[in-house]
């Protein structure tokens, strides 16, 4: 209840916020005008019809005053007036009902009628073209020094902002394999690691990681990127060149780099007791038991650490030995515990049987794990699913690895699926609604740790490299729990010679028992280290158990031979170690963006606006270009929610957010948009040169044009806001 009425007062702080961007985009407008001479009738914030209004000479009302006073001029033209006219003002101050938006109208000026006008001398239409393009070009003007002025502030405050250290490189991407152009890294790695720091991007110099993330998104397609590092122990700086890709999961440009994380866990920026529970349990599902949200990370094998990066380091150095680590919180409690990291097993970009995007599939030579049900939704708890349940069979797929299990859902988007799911040694049948996008709203993890089950084996790799598996993958979900290692695909899979059928139990190898993936990884290791050594093949023996039975693991058994060639026995000996430590738990490595100098202040509120104003425009270039997708813009409804969002952290990220609205505001306002300020500039600059007019036919042609435009794109933005909001 704490937290609802939190995200309820979160909400009003950004409609308040966003009234007052627009607020101010209007009363440029309107002072210009005052200054030009022009009658302003009313002056709104909000579209619709007036919730409360203001005129002086009447006072504050319930609606508007526009008929009294209207009631007032008839009768003081016919003499009848009590009141003095003079003393009621022309202009209307509302608020309207509908709090997005706002309008400043004026005598003889109409957006919706060009052809509207006024021979009245204090009328819009009377005055010179060079005041008129002063009151058009005023609010962009006002939005822009409100931008410039609340980004000051912010940083005379103070804000935190990620840092543009490193914390890591996504396998097989192109940060992966970016070029040293320029510096010597000596005995150092030759390559962008995590720690690195990146001083410039493409010549600028950005302030956090969100300016690095950026200037990668609205980079030119195939064209690379140049990154100046800055790393210890290394003088000077490493130049790198990396080209961007564009991600199959979010559609946009990407580099592959991970922001760093810090030593710190989270804790809910709000009282949250359910959030708080879920990192708890993620903490000790990875061996963090007593570790509470809001501690940190002191040590890692004694060593005192600042980030989270040295601990996922010594897990992957490890060979299998645990870590001490020691956490703190901030009362002084301590907790000290052994760490012992996960087997890292191979990774597949799988291709999505019907789609054009690709899963990334763990597996050990083409044998798969299990699929399980990491996280649930409520609507996916309400169909009869639970966390833990085991895929059987989906739609028409039995035993399914991640891809078909992500195809076969979507396949049945806008219907309903039957699943059959593995359920504490029990079979359980379950029909679940898929949503329009092919979701029926589970997180897939994998039984890596729980079975030795084999899925079907991942005989389609998908064209692009794998991509780092600690990337959401989406099934009728959100999440891949367990996946989490180095690409590492063969090509053709061991496992078809092996030919096992999907739902097989592995038992043993070569007399060794197994009773999950990560055993079975060890077992195999252990049969080929001779023929590693030899640099040969091996021959094992693999003890399996037979889907087929009246219940799960009743199934008959046999003994397989399977013919390791010395390519699959080095991958296999190639696999090292990971963190069970998520990432996700702990918050980014932030700095404080703060100076005490107001002039550097008011440098930096200067470049952050005009920053922000070439990548709004640089936007629509690559909307064109295809860089940036059109649903991966923001309407109100999507700005709303994301403020609420920023709001949580506090009062200067909120007015930072502001800030970038009112630059936003500013540039698509003034875009050569008929019905909009551009849209009108554009007419005025024709009518200054050409010394008349646009023709009211031509006016009204291009304004019916400008409102279909704008409606469309809000239809469009609208509906992708409300279908990302709830998922749909």
């Amino acid at each position: 209840m704490f937290s609802s009425l939190t995200s309820a007062f979160d909400l009003l702080l950004v409609i308040v916020g966003f009234g007052m961007v627009v607020f101010i985009h209007e009363l440029g407008h309107f002072l210009a005008a005052k200054w030009a001479g022009v009658r302003v009738q009313q002056f709104a914030v909000g579209f619709g019809s007036a919730a409360l209004a203001y005129r002086k000479g009447l006072g504050l009302r319930a609606g508007s005053t526009e008929r009294e006073y209207e009631k007032l001029l008839a009768r003081e033209a016919e003499g009848l007036s009590s009141v003095d006219i003079a003393r009621v003002s022309p202009t209307e101050y509302r608020l309207n009902w509908i709090p997005f938006g706002g309008y400043v109208k004026m005598l003889g000026q109409e957006d919706l009628d060009p052809a509207a006008t006024s021979s009245s001398p204090d009328s819009y239409t009377q005055k010179s073209v060079s005041k008129r393009m002063v009151i058009i070009s005023a609010g962009v003007v006002m939005n822009i020094l409100l931008a410039a002025t609340l980004f000051v502030i912010v940083y005379l405050v103070g804000r935190n902002v990620p840092t543009t250290r490193l914390g890591s490189i996504a396998p097989g991407s192109p940060a992966a394999n970016a070029t040293l152009v320029h510096g010597d890294a000596g005995a150092t790695p030759k390559k962008i690691e995590p720690g690195d720091v990146i001083s410039r991007i493409n010549g600028a110099v950005p302030k956090s990681f969100n300016d690095v993330a950026l200037e990668v998104v609205m980079a030119k397609a195939h064209q690379p990127i140049e990154l100046e590092i800055e790393r210890a122990g290394v003088d000077g700086v490493l130049t790198f060149a990396a080209t961007p890709r564009k991600s199959a999961a979010t559609g946009m440009l990407e580099l592959g780099l991970g922001p760093a994380i810090s030593n710190r866990v989270l804790s809910p920026p709000k009282q949250n007791n359910k959030e708080e529970s879920a990192i708890e349990a993620a903490l000790d599902r990875a061996g963090l038991e007593g570790v509470k949200p809001g501690m940190t990370l002191l040590s890692v094998n004694g060593a005192e650490v600042d980030t989270l990066w040295p601990l996922t380091h010594a897990m992957e150095s490890s060979g299998g030995a645990p870590a001490h680590v020691v956490f703190q919180s901030d009362s002084g409690q301590r907790v000290e515990r052994d760490v012992a990291p996960l087997p890292e097993l191979q990774l597949a970009s799988v291709a999505i049987p019907g789609a054009e995007d690709s899963a990334v599939q763990q597996h050990l030579l083409g044998l798969a794990p299990a699929v399980k049900i990491a996280t649930l939704e409520d609507r996916a708890k309400k169909a009869g699913l639970e966390e833990g349940d085991v895929l059987v069979q989906v739609g028409g797929v039995a035993w399914p690895d991640v891809a078909s299990a992500i195809g076969e859902i979507r396949r049945h988007k806008r219907s309903s699926i039957n699943l059959t799911v593995l359920r504490q040694g029990r079979y359980v049948d379950v029909a679940a609604p898929v949503d329009q996008k092919g979701r029926i709203g589970f997180g897939i993890g994998l039984t890596t740790r729980d079975l030795a089950v084999v899925t079907r084996v991942p005989m389609t790799p998908a064209a692009e490299p794998a991509r780092n598996a600690s990337e959401p993958v989406d099934a009728g979900a959100d999440a891949n729990a367990d996946v989490d290692a180095t690409a590492n695909a063969s090509s053709p899979l061991a496992a078809t010679r092996l030919a096992l059928a999907p739902g097989s139990i592995v038992l043993a190898v070569n007399d060794a028992p197994v009773k999950n993936f990560f055993q079975l990884r060890q077992a195999l290791r252990s049969a080929t280290a001779s023929a590693l050594s030899a640099n040969s093949g091996a021959e094992v023996t693999i003890l399996v158990r037979s889907p087929v039975g009246e219940t799960f693991n009743t199934g008959p058994t046999s003994k397989v031979a399977w013919s390791l060639s010395s390519d699959d026995v080095k991958q296999l000996h190639a696999l090292g170690w990971r963190s069970p430590v998520d990432p996700m738990l702990f918050g980014l490595d932030e700095t404080r963006l703060r100076t005490s100098n107001p002039v550097r202040a008011v440098v930096w509120g200067v470049q952050d606006t005009r920053s922000m104003m070439a990548k709004t425009y640089l936007t629509f270039v690559r909307l064109f270009q295809g860089t940036v997708q059109v649903n991966q813009l923001k309407g109100p409804v999507g700005i709303a929610h994301l403020g609420t969002l920023v709001a949580e952290r506090g009062m200067m990220d909120l007015l930072f957010f502001l800030g970038l609205i009112s630059v936003n505001l500013a540039v698509i306002n003034f875009l050569p948009i008929p019905i909009a300020d551009g849209g009108h500039f554009v007419m005025l600059l024709i009518e200054k040169i050409s010394g008349k007019p646009v023709s009211p036919a031509i006016q009204n042609i291009a304004s019916l044009a400008g409102l279909a435009l704008i409606g469309v794109v809000f239809i469009v933005v609208t509906y992708n806001d409300i279908s990302q909001l709830f998922g749909g």
